[in-house]
C-alpha cells in the first residue's frame, strides 16, 4: 500500500512538472545541463518557493506514515530523502526539453525542503504517542488521508510569518470586507461537518468534539499566522456554524449525523459554490485536460484548491460507501455530478471550467477502493 501511495502521488507530481507537455528537441542539452548545475538563483518568489515545498511534503509525508520500528523508519527516511531528491532533479533535468518550463536548481533544493518537512509530519503521525489514540488500520487510512488534505487545503504553506506586518496583513480582510459570502459560508460549514464525522470515526465518538475544536482553533490561528493566508469573516462564520451544528445534533440527536442527511447537506453546498456567484456571462472555453487550469496562476492557491476539491469529493464517496454504494458506481456517480456543474461554469461569470474535479472524484474512488477493499458499513451511523 505505501508503495502505490508514492507511486501515485510521484505519478501526479511528474504529471504536474511536466505539463503541457510541449516537448522540443534541445541542440545543446549539455550545455544547458550546465547551466542548470551552475544557477545560483535560490529565491524566485514566496509564491514559487512555498508551492514547491508543499508539492512535495505528500510524497515525504507518504514514505514514512507506515513503518513501524527505528530500524524500518531509519530506512524509510532515507529511500524517501534520496528517492524524492532524485525525483526533483530528475524532473528539472526533464523540463530542459520542455518549452513552457524553466529550470531552475533552486526549485530542488525547495522541492527537497518539502520532502524533510513531509518526514517530520510522517514520523510524528506513526509515532507511538499518537498511534496510541488514533489506529492506522485500513478501516482508517482513508479518512485519515482526508483530514490531511483538508489539513493542507486550509494551511498550506505551513510557514508561519516572521514580522507583524504579515500577521497584520492577514487581519485586514476583517476591516476591509466585513462582508460574508454565503456560498462560501455554507462549503466552509459543510467541510467541517465532514472533519467532525471523520474524526469521530477515527478517534471515537467521546473525544471528537473536543479534538474538533481544537483542529478548528488551530486552523483559525494558522489563518492568521502563516505566510499567504488570511482570515475573514466567512471563514469564521462558517467554521462556527459548522462546528455548533456538529455538536448540536450529538448532543440532541444522541449519535452522529446520518451519512444520507450529511451527504445531501455536502453536495447542497458543493453545487451553491459551484456556481457562485451565480452570474451569467459569455461563453469561457472548457479545459479538457486534468489539472491544466489548476497549473496556471498561483502555484499555491491552486494546490490549496485542489486540495479542498479532492477532500469534499473523498468524503462524499465515503459516505457513499457507507450507505452501501458499489465503489465503481459511487466514483461514476459523483464524477458526473461534478462534471455537470463543471459544464455549466461555462457559461458563469468569473469562472474557469476543467475536467479537474471529475477527475478528482475518479481518482478519489480508485483509493477507497485500494486502501479499504474489507472495510464494511455501519449500519448505525445511518
Amino acid at each position: 500500500m505505501r508503495v502505490k501511495a508514492l507511486a501515485a502521488v510521484a505519478l501526479l507530481i511528474t504529471y504536474g512538472s511536466l505539463y503541457p507537455f510541449d516537448v522540443h528537441v534541445s541542440e545543446y542539452p549539455l550545455a544547458a545541463l550546465k547551466a542548470l548545475l551552475a544557477d545560483r538563483q535560490w529565491w524566485t518568489s514566496r509564491g514559487d518557493v512555498l508551492g514547491n515545498i508543499g508539492l512535495f511534503v505528500p510524497l515525504g509525508l507518504l514514505g514514512v506514515l507506515w513503518t513501524e520500528g527505528p530500524d524500518a523508519r531509519g530506512r524509510a527516511v532515507l529511500t524517501t530523502l534520496l528517492g524524492g531528491f532524485i525525483l526533483a532533479f530528475g524532473l528539472q533535468v526533464a523540463q530542459i526539453w520542455i518549452t513552457s518550463r524553466s529550470a531552475i536548481l533552486a526549485d530542488v533544493i525547495w522541492n527537497t525542503a518539502g520532502i524533510v518537512a513531509g518526514i517530520i509530519a510522517g514520523l510524528v503521525l506513526a509515532s507511538s504517542s499518537v498511534s496510541r489514540r488514533v489506529s492506522l488500520g485500513a478501516g482508517n487510512v482513508f479518512a485519515l488521508g482526508l483530514l490531511g488534505l483538508w489539513a493542507l487545503a486550509e494551511l498550506a504553506p505551513l510557514v508561519p510569518a516572521l514580522d507583524f506586518g504579515g500577521v497584520k496583513a492577514s487581519l485586514k480582510p476583517l476591516v476591509r470586507t466585513p462582508d460574508i459570502d454565503g456560498a462560501v459560508l455554507a462549503y466552509t460549514a459543510a467541510q467541517v461537518l465532514l472533519v467532525s464525522r471523520l474524526l469521530s470515526t477515527v478517534t471515537g465518538p467521546d473525544r471528537a468534539s473536543l479534538i474538533l475544536a481544537t483542529l478548528l482553533s488551530v486552523v483559525l490561528v494558522g489563518k492568521v499566522v502563516i505566510v499567504e493566508l488570511y482570515l475573514d469573516w466567512t471563514t469564521i462564520a462558517g467554521v462556527t456554524l459548522g462546528f455548533v451544528v456538529s455538536v448540536a445534533w450529538r448532543y440532541l440527536a444522541i449519535r452522529a449525523m446520518p451519512s444520507g442527511t450529511l451527504l445531501v447537506l455536502v453536495l447542497t453546498a458543493y453545487a451553491g459554490h459551484a456556481l457562485a456567484p451565480f452570474a451569467l456571462g459569455a461563453a469561457s472555453p472548457f479545459s479538457w485536460i486534468p489539472f491544466g487550469a489548476a497549473l496556471d496562476g498561483s502555484m499555491l492557491a491552486n494546490l490549496r484548491a485542489i486540495c479542498t476539491a479532492a477532500f469534499v469529493l473523498g468524503a462524499c464517496l465515503w459516505l457513499m460507501k457507507d450507505l452501501g454504494w458499489s465503489g465503481l458506481s459511487a466514483s461514476l456517480a459523483l464524477a458526473m455530478w461534478a462534471l455537470m456543474f463543471e459544464v455549466a461554469q461555462v457559461w458563469m461569470a468569473g469562472r474557469t471550467a476543467s475536467t479537474t474535479e471529475p477527475v478528482l472524484a475518479l481518482l478519489a474512488g480508485w483509493a477507497l477502493w485500494r486502501l479499504e477493499p474489507d472495510v464494511t458499513r455501519s449500519r448505525s451511523s445511518r
